[in-house]
């Protein structure tokens, strides 16, 4: 049996080789891209994204024409400190309008808790949802 020898560098030591999963494009990539095209096939028009984050989903799709309504609900306060800059209308909203009307509203809200206000959606997402605080939520 061999000895095993102390390793001061990594020139002389075996370093044992772990297999990597790896996704292209990366996982949430595909998250946003699923509710992408899912929005697109069935022409959804109004659309709610629980724990929104920095907007990227709702950046995404207030550019389909289908979409009438987004809106956003998080619990954390930092989303709603970048005052929303991503979301506003770009200059290319003016020189060529949309034909159907787009609001966009953010609230502040939980995931876990009902909400009236979400009533009616076409499609209501989670996909970047972080648990906080598992002691709140409901029973």
């Amino acid at each position: 049996m061999e000895e095993n020898k102390q390793c001061n560098s990594m020139d002389n030591c075996e370093v044992p080789s772990k297999k990597v999963i790896e996704f292209k494009p990366p996982v949430y990539e595909q998250r946003y891209y699923f509710v992408k095209n899912l929005v697109n096939r069935h022409g959804l028009k109004k659309i709610a994204d629980l724990g929104f984050g920095d907007a990227t989903l709702l950046w995404m799709l207030k550019y389909h024409r289908c979409v009438q309504y987004l809106v956003g609900v998080d619990i954390a306060a930092r989303p709603f400190e970048w005052g929303g800059g991503r979301l506003s209308p770009g200059v290319g909203g003016y020189i060529v309008p949309r034909e159907l009307d787009l609001t966009i509203t953010l609230y502040r809200g939980s995931a876990v808790q009902k909400d009236s206000r979400l009533c009616g959606f076409d499609l209501i997402t989670c996909i970047e949802f972080i648990c906080t605080d598992a002691a709140k939520k409901p029973n």
